[in-house]
């Protein structure tokens, strides 16, 4: 007998002992291990955004019942370095930041629209309380552009998450938690949701899984859909998702602060695990452990027309402007607190100042037959170098009680403007005398309106808007 053997049968008689000797590599078996690394910290990350769709707006300022839609077109980069701080089970609950670049650009109706983060931004935190994410500037206060430049569909602190911690099978599926998708999509809370991954393949060097499903939440009280389909990509190496690809249709529900929405958006996230900081270690070390104090949550929200900027709680919005004034209210899960109309004011004639008695008689006079009494009147120079005339005071509209106060700004180049809150008398707890922060953070800037220039008498108050 012929005990020669072919090379053929040689080799083949090496990769059978081999496999018997040693381990079977991962591709020659038909389960692959889907375990993030929950103790690397450092990542690259590149967001891009385009949605396209309609924006949801009322048709009156009187009722948000009936709407009218505004077709909307936009597209948007964020680009940025991370730093994670986990918790003592390796979930990531906050990340210091540095943007590299955020920039949207697109179009309402016919309107142009462009945002871009200042250079004094660029240096972030992003806290993950419960569900949503808190993202605030280390060096600055953030404007609202800004705050909703950096509020991105997708939170990367949550993409490692969507995996299963577990070994899976080609074509075997697992359903992704609802607190994870809020967390994931930033949202308060999911009522309802029907999400599956699935591991469609692996070689390797990855593992690739699809995902689809609906989620029925909410986001700042207003009720969201959305419906979604997905891609995703494993480095085994890395053991962290370095792609993530997802076409979103989603529908948001008119609030009292922002437009509602019907959009479809294409998501792109791109991330790296690094082992070296660039951007951040430019910036002082921050202890991500420590929950962030309330004045570094303020926005800073400006009016070019009204001639104004101002530090406040993140609960104030600006919800419309012109040259005779800015209207802010202050919204707390979709029910109005109080609201504030802002407006410049003439200058008065060289020499002359407006006095604590004559403001508080314009008010008297302002308010007419709605006036009951002054609670409060006071007068003080502002952490801003403003002077400050304050004037609480009580009556009612239509029987129902109200309280009013009033804010009268100052400085000495003769720029001057008034700010009035209007709020019933049951939420006065809830305002929590938000207008003494209000009123520290206030400054003058230069305004558009040519006409708040011009000189005029001291008597210059007009009557407050209603709720």
């Amino acid at each position: 007998m012929d005990c020669k053997l072919t090379r053929r049968e040689l080799l083949a008689g090496l990769s059978l002992t081999v496999c018997a000797a040693g381990p079977l590599s991962a591709a020659s078996t038909d389960t692959v291990p889907l375990i993030p690394n929950n103790e690397h910290s450092l990542y690259r990350v590149r967001i891009t955004v385009g949605i396209e769709g309609n924006a949801k707006v009322p048709k009156s300022e009187l009722s948000t019942d009936a709407t009218r839609k505004l077709p909307v077109k936009a597209d948007s980069v964020i680009d940025y370095e991370e730093r994670l701080h986990r918790d003592g089970d390796g979930i990531a609950q906050a990340a210091q930041r540095y943007y590299y670049e955020a920039t949207t650009k697109g179009k309402v109706q016919t309107n142009e629209v462009e945002s871009e983060l200042r250079r004094e931004s660029r240096h972030a935190v992003l806290h993950v309380a419960q569900t949503r994410s808190i993202v605030y500037a280390a060096q600055t206060q953030l404007t609202t552009d800004e705050l909703e430049l950096l509020k991105v569909p997708v939170n990367s602190l949550a993409i490692d998450r969507l995996l299963p911690n577990k070994s899976m099978k080609v074509n075997e599926a697992w359903e992704i938690e609802s607190d994870l998708l809020a967390t994931l999509f930033d949202m308060d809370a999911v009522q309802k949701s029907a999400v599956s991954a699935t591991l469609a393949s692996f070689d390797d060097a990855t593992a690739k899984v699809q995902l689809l499903g609906t989620i029925s939440a909410s986001v700042d009280g207003v009720p969201t859909s959305l419906q979604l389909r997905g891609k995703l990509t494993f480095d085994r190496k890395q053991r962290t998702v370095t792609w993530l690809a997802l076409a979103i249709r989603e529908e948001r529900g008119l609030s009292k602060a922002k437009p509602g929405f019907e959009v479809a958006a294409q998501i792109r996230v791109i991330r790296q695990a690094i082992t070296k900081s660039n951007g951040i270690d430019s910036g002082e070390p921050i202890d991500l452990a420590i929950k962030p104090t309330q004045d570094k949550l303020l926005v800073d929200i400006r009016s070019k027309q009204g001639g104004f900027s101002v530090f406040c709680d993140r609960n104030w919005h600006l919800i419309s402007e012109n040259e005779r004034f800015a209207q802010l209210r202050m919204i707390d899960n979709d029910r109005v607190i109080a609201q504030c109309d802002i407006r410049p004011m003439p200058k008065l004639k060289d020499g002359h100042q407006l006095t604590l008695e004559a403001f508080q008689d314009d008010i008297r006079r302002t308010l007419d037959k709605r006036f009951n009494e002054l609670l409060e009147a006071e007068e003080k120079v502002t952490s801003g170098g403003l002077r400050l005339l304050r004037v609480v005071a009580q009556g009612a509209v239509e029987e129902v009680p109200v309280q009013w106060i009033y804010l009268h700004f100052s400085d000495d180049q003769g720029h001057r403007s008034a700010a009035i809150f209007t709020l019933a008398d049951q939420q006065v707890e809830a305002f929590g005398g938000g207008d003494h922060q209000f009123a520290e953070g206030f400054r003058f800037t230069p305004a558009d309106d040519a006409e708040t220039k011009r000189v005029a008498s001291a008597s210059s108050l007009n009557a407050p808007a209603n709720k």
